[in-house]
């Protein structure tokens, strides 16, 4: 490094131990003391998102990115879900330095690294390293928690010193929840218990729009069906692979007390190319098969009352090729953890294999009194609204694009953006305010709104300059709400159902598997949250 931003950063982070000590292990606290954000809770972190940065939420990550086109500078931090630990804070950082770091980012020379420290009942561990991005240099840092059987990871990724400050003030406001105090588990009976449905995890790498690297990631379930069959699926997706590779292994399985035996009858491993080299399918390439592996575990179902999940643990020595490595740890014993929805989605697959019944569509998810139900941001589109309020006018070639934020504290936001072809401006509205579930019913209680008009940059689809801005009347409403699987596209949606349009979703959806709804789309590389102007 000479004297780019990204060595400029990495100087000052040497010179400056006091602040790379602040900004690897802060967040073991809460500085009551200092004003930050309303607060909001991923997995077992509790933390201030840095204001006006861009959120992105996948299975196991959830990021905030902002960059600076001017000056090509860019920063993004990275909150890993939790995992069971390796036994010890060495293991758990060289395990996550090999994941997260080298994987993603290959890294150059050995990590700097932080003496171990023990705060809290979490020992930790950081350390900093340099890799190239688009030919410039960048630095990556990781900090590894490990205690309570669980391990958690803090990433940033940054090519300048701008952002210093906003990684300081987020990490400062981070807290960790204690999982073994607060987050005991409830066994169910392993005695005959059914396991019918679908399990699984996946192993998600971090680049997720390719943006600051390449979206590698696998993904592996079972399905049990009621009259004794099985499949197991595997997909392995590299975004710099020309092909998506899925091992697909079908045959019948047994229960008897706490033990489940696996018999395979067939097992496959296709080889599918890609449209347009996107994570999708286009035809199939090869398929081969495999040699056949019957297993026997030991197993039993548990429920987490605080994180709302099910899952499947399965144990057996030595590890089956099936199954890959252990992913979780108990009372000293190495096993799998298998998740059911909506702790975990289902693999979409290609169409000939889904309308075969390879995979079985998941259950809607309805009653609930729980705010994590749809915690989350959602957003739906469409080419031109009907409802009444349009302020954009109805019949104009272009799109509205709604958007909720809905946060596990009971607040949420709504952002929506109108574009049309045929006018000068553009259109924000922009709201917030509280949220209560009650069984299947959503209440909305707006408590801010505005709605904006912003002029367009070079006449195109981009934030120019703010024309005017406006308070909207406040709409509280109630709707009946549920999350329904489309197998057909292999994702979930927020479905909102209300007796009449409202001028904050218009017109009702032309989808008529819900009558009078909205449909709403998790966020994802294909569906990016709503640009907001500076961001």
């Amino acid at each position: 490094m000479q004297n780019t931003p990204a060595a400029v950063f990495f100087k000052l982070m040497e010179k400056n131990k006091k602040m790379k000590r602040m900004i690897f292990f802060c967040f073991l606290f809460a500085f009551a003391a200092t004003a930050f954000a309303q607060k909001e809770t991923f997995d077992l972190v509790t933390y201030s998102p840095p204001t006006g940065w861009n959120k992105e939420v996948t299975e196991t990550i959830t990021s905030y990115t902002n960059s600076n086109k001017k000056n090509n500078s860019w920063c993004r931090i990275f909150i890993v879900k939790s995992t069971t630990s390796k036994g010890s804070i060495e293991q758990d950082f060289e395990s996550e330095w090999q994941d997260l770091i080298v994987k993603n980012y290959n890294p150059t020379g050995t990590p700097q690294l932080e003496d171990v420290q023990e705060l809290d009942g979490w020992k930790i561990k950081a350390g900093t390293g340099k890799f190239t991005f688009n030919n410039n240099d960048a630095v990556v840092m990781l900090s590894t928690a490990s205690g309570f059987d669980q391990r958690v990871s803090i990433v940033v990724t940054t090519n300048s010193a701008d952002y210093l400050k906003t990684v300081e003030t987020f990490i400062s406001s981070i807290e960790l929840k204690k999982p073994d105090a607060q987050n005991p588990q409830k066994k169910i009976s392993n005695n005959n218990v059914p396991v019918a449905g679908t399990w699984g995890f996946g192993n998600n790498a971090m680049m997720a729009n390719n943006r600051y690297g390449p979206w590698n990631y696998s993904k592996q379930q079972y399905t049990f069906n009621s009259d004794g069959t099985y499949n197991f699926i595997r997909k392995t997706y590299r975004e710099n692979d020309a092909e998506t590779l899925l091992t697909i292994e079908t045959g019948i399985y047994t229960i008897s007390g706490a033990t489940l035996a696996i018999i395979p009858k067939k097992n496959v491993i296709e080889a599918w190319s890609k449209k347009n080299g996107g994570d999708n399918y286009n035809k199939l390439v090869s398929s081969q098969s495999q040699t056949i592996e019957k297993s026997n575990y030991s197993f039993y179902i548990y429920y987490d009352e605080t994180l709302k999940i099910t899952a499947l643990m399965l144990q057996t020595s030595p590890e089956t090729k099936r199954d890959g490595k252990y992913n979780a740890e108990v009372e000293s014993k190495k096993m799998w953890r298998y998740l059911q929805a909506p702790g975990y989605i289902v693999i979409k697959l290609p169409v000939e294999l889904t309308t075969a019944g390879t995979q079985n569509e998941p259950v809607n998810q309805t009653t609930t009194d729980d705010n994590a139900a749809i915690s989350g941001i959602w957003s739906k589109t469409s080419s031109a609204r009907v409802a009444s309020g349009d302020p954009a006018g109805e019949g104009a070639g272009g799109y509205t694009k709604d958007q909720y934020a809905f946060n596990s504290n009971g607040t949420y936001s709504f952002v929506s953006k109108t574009f049309r072809m045929n006018m000068n401006k553009l259109i924000l509205v922009k709201e917030n305010g509280t949220y209560i579930i009650s069984g299947t019913t959503l209440t909305i209680d707006p408590k801010n709104s505005v709605t904006q008009s912003w002029s367009k940059s070079g006449g195109v689809d981009k934030w120019g300059s703010l024309l005017s801005s406006q308070n909207r009347t406040l709409e509280k409403a109630s709707y009946t709400f549920t999350k329904h699987y489309f197998s057909g596209i292999g994702i979930w949606n927020l479905v909102l159902q209300s007796n009449k349009p409202t001028v904050r979703e218009g017109a009702f959806s032309n989808n008529t598997t819900f009558k009078n709804a909205w449909y709403f789309s998790p966020i994802s590389s294909n569906n990016p949250v709503i640009e907001l102007p500076g961001n």
